[in-house]
């Protein structure tokens, strides 16, 4: 058997004649390694920043539930439905109606709008659970 200094011959094998190499089949495992500690790097590194910058977009809290809730803003009562947390934090919160304080029919106005916000409340709330 002849060397030659330019081929992988080793571990070689006589088969029918022929001598078997594995040099180009560690090759290709060998790039194929690569890739992987490459992507397997790449992916890590991903994981590492992407959670930090999703949580700078998003900042507001998931969960709550949605409650009707009214106050007093520059002479108008605001009806409104607002997802709040536990603790109390308003999440978001939907207008349902504004209604000036001189109105002459502020009461009936007031209740209507107070009604809404409760059934707008329930339905949110029946959506939103699992």
């Amino acid at each position: 058997m002849t060397r030659t200094p330019d081929r992988c011959v080793t571990p070689s094998a006589r088969f029918d004649g022929r001598i078997l190499t594995y040099c180009r089949g560690v090759r290709a495992l060998v790039a194929l390694v690569e890739v992987g500690i490459v992507i397997t790097v790449l992916y890590l590194l991903y994981s590492a920043v992407a959670p930090s910058a999703r949580g700078r977009a998003r900042r507001r809290p998931s969960g709550g539930r949605w409650q009707p809730c009214h106050y007093a803003d520059d002479g108008n009562t605001v009806v409104t439905v607002s997802r709040l947390t536990r603790k109390g934090e308003m999440i978001e919160e939907h207008l349902v109606a504004r209604i000036p304080d001189l109105d002459e029919d502020w009461s009936r106005k007031f209740l209507q709008a107070k009604q809404e916000a409760e059934e707008r409340a329930f339905h949110l709330n029946a959506d939103s659970s699992p």
